[in-house]
């Protein structure tokens, strides 16, 4: 496969990506058919293989931390707390059971992490191969997850030390100055703003490099990982002479990546809005109209229209589902499908997969057969 650059590789990505939602062909001379909940499948396997998925679970995951560290110590430290007989009589014990929430958050965060990096070599699987097997996707990347894992564990840890170096002092900063703003008089709005401003700018320009450095090693790092087992040194080995020799391009494509993600969302979200408008207005009028034609009868009347409203209320949330799914999971379909055609002409296995035509439901099916 010959490189393209990254505005070449934006229309092969968007002519794989209709594949990847259509099942297999029955034999290898049947084209690829639509099926619902085979469409369904692989969208929420791109949605939750989405790192939106990720930092939403991860944010639960803190959030649960500092409500379990917070209550437990207003509990032990406040002179009416509910533990505050514990804690005068079991200090070390009330100590332990902080650090047991604690320890349950950061073992629920890291389980939560090692799920999505199993699922983000499965959907990469589907993706390349376009299969439509979960089963095997899901089952030939274990070890490479781990080691994924270990790199994302890695990464976060590194992007924590350095907001706490950069962001710490403005933070303590800003704290100190909240405590004498009553002193200032009409200069401290300005004295305020002054000081959180950098902690904005500072907060941008870290979630920026958060979102490269997420980007390269989704796109760069895992595709050796999942192919050849490359360990984290050997998959920087492989993707280093792209931005030695070609850091221009490389720049660009993590650019055009962005603003095509964000570009697919964006529509993603006027399209389900729209959608949830229709089914609002479909349901709703005829429901006011039944309200008012059968409520005041009461009895049997009444109960229909209960029924009626739970129906009603049943596919909304299936509409907002499909919705989530489809805004989460065509982006993150998308940006596979991309990077792969970019990478791919810089990576020869990689390349190679990608000219490989796809496999037909057929030798599935027999497989099923056999097993039965």
């Amino acid at each position: 496969m010959k490189p393209l650059s990254p505005a070449d590789a934006v229309g092969p990505a968007f002519s794989r990506i209709r594949t990847i939602f259509l099942a297999p062909g029955s034999a290898p001379d049947r084209p690829r058919e639509f099926r619902f909940w085979f469409a369904l499948k692989m969208m929420l396997l791109a949605a939750l293989a989405n790192p939106g998925f990720l930092g939403m679970a991860a944010a639960f995951a803190v959030e649960a931390i500092v409500f379990a560290v917070v209550t437990l110590g207003v509990g032990l430290h406040q002179p009416q707390g509910f533990l505050r007989p514990m804690a005068s009589q079991h200090e070390a014990a009330a100590t332990a059971l902080i650090a047991l929430a604690v320890l349950v958050g950061i073992v629920i965060a890291v389980l939560v992490i090692w799920l999505w990096c199993r699922l983000r070599f499965a959907f990469f699987d589907l993706v390349l191969n376009r299969r439509g097997e979960v089963r095997a996707a899901w089952s030939g990347y274990g070890p490479q997850a781990r080691r994924f894992l270990l790199l994302v564990i890695q990464t976060s840890l590194a992007f924590l030390l350095l907001a706490a170096v950069t962001a710490g002092p403005l933070i303590v900063g800003l704290v100190r100055l909240s405590r004498s703003l009553p002193q200032q008089g009409s200069a401290a709005p300005f004295l305020l703003f002054s000081q959180i401003l950098p902690i904005y700018g500072l907060a941008f320009l870290l979630i920026l490099l958060t979102a490269v450095a997420g980007a390269i090693m989704e796109d760069f790092l895992l595709p050796s990982m999942a192919l050849e087992n490359a360990s984290i040194r050997g998959a920087f080995r492989r993707f280093l002479p792209l931005p030695r020799n070609h850091p221009w391009a490389l720049a660009f494509y993590l650019l055009l990546r962005l603003v095509l993600q964000m570009g697919i969302t964006w529509a993603g979200e006027m399209a389900g809005f729209l959608l949830l408008f229709v089914v609002a207005l479909v349901l709703g009028g005829p429901g006011i109209l039944l309200y008012l034609w059968l409520w005041h009868l009461g009895g049997a009347a009444a109960m229909l229209v209960v029924l009626s409203g739970v129906v009603a209320g049943f596919v909304v949330l299936l509409a907002n589902f499909l919705v989530f799914a489809a805004i989460l999971g065509i982006p993150t379909a998308f940006v596979q499908c991309y990077a792969l055609y970019f990478f791919g002409g810089w990576y020869a296995e990689l390349g190679s997969r990608l000219d490989s035509p796809p496999p037909s439901a057929a030798p599935a099916a027999r497989r099923r057969a056999r097993a039965r």
